[in-house]
């Protein structure tokens, strides 16, 4: 699309990172006169990039810049959204309020819906019947989302997603240590991957490796799906109901075929 300008992903784990990433913002608004741009959206985990966590002080600067300039800043919680790290919402990590929220996928358990919200200053000004679309409030799909909505606020409540995010953080490092196939383990709570490698001293990336994982937990009757730039990045995607004894179980086929 024209008009549209994309900016490196601010990882965390980037050896100084933060000196790179925010000059390339700075560069951006020097190059197109800010009151030019309607809006900037970030993932504050990249998703298919590899569950790659965001670095917190770009993410405080970005929210200035945009706060200062009047630039709306859209939180992409698609996949972040509704506990998947821990937290109602990946924002609620980085101490951040945006603009305008995108949300989905967790929201309604597996149905299709998704949705928007905001300021409501700006989601008050548009004209009635100015947003929405062809499938917009389907009865069957608002229904399981007020459902799953019900439980995750349950879970949030009781302090389940805490320890979900706990856990599961704690336990996918255990592995990354034990195995010499991992050159890195990141995410946030519940969003957490694992990069395969060559398990040689360069670490190289290895799809190869990463297929013989996935088709080994296949066939223990565990399903994975790849991600990342190289297709080598291992990302959990468990429901937030599962057990300790299921996730378990999960988490030992995977510590399985990266000891192999």
């Amino acid at each position: 699309m024209p008009d549209v300008y994309r900016l490196p992903f601010p990882y965390e784990k980037i050896p100084d990172g933060i000196d790179k990433f925010t000059p390339s913002l700075y560069k951006l608004l020097d190059e197109l006169s800010p009151d030019t741009i309607g809006a900037i959206v970030i993932e504050l985990v990249a998703g298919e990039g590899g569950f790659m966590p965001a670095h917190p002080t770009f993410i405080h600067e970005l929210r200035r810049v945009c706060t200062e300039h009047g630039i709306v800043l859209v939180i992409d919680e698609v996949q972040t959204g509704f506990g998947r790290t821990g937290k109602m919402f990946a924002c609620d990590w980085y101490d951040i309020e945006p603009d305008i929220i995108t949300l989905a996928k967790s929201m309604s358990g597996g149905f299709p819906i998704s949705a928007v919200t905001g300021r409501a200053d700006m989601m008050d000004s548009v004209h009635i019947g100015g947003l929405g679309g062809t499938f917009g409030g389907n009865p069957v799909s608002c229904q399981s989302a007020l459902g799953a909505i019900e439980i995750i606020e349950k879970l949030n409540a009781g302090g389940r997603l805490e320890q979900l995010a706990y856990h599961t953080s704690e336990r996918m490092d255990q592995i990354a240590e034990r195995s010499k196939f991992i050159s890195d383990s990141r995410g946030i709570g519940c969003m957490y991957s694992l990069e395969i490698c060559d398990g040689n001293t360069e670490q190289l990336p290895s799809k190869e490796k990463a297929d013989q994982v996935l088709n080994g937990c296949l066939q223990d009757g565990l399903l994975m799906i790849l991600s990342g730039e190289d297709g080598n990045v291992i990302r959990t995607h468990f429901p937030l109901s599962i057990s300790d004894d299921d996730l378990e179980i999960g988490m030992s086929f995977i510590e399985k075929h990266l000891l192999e």
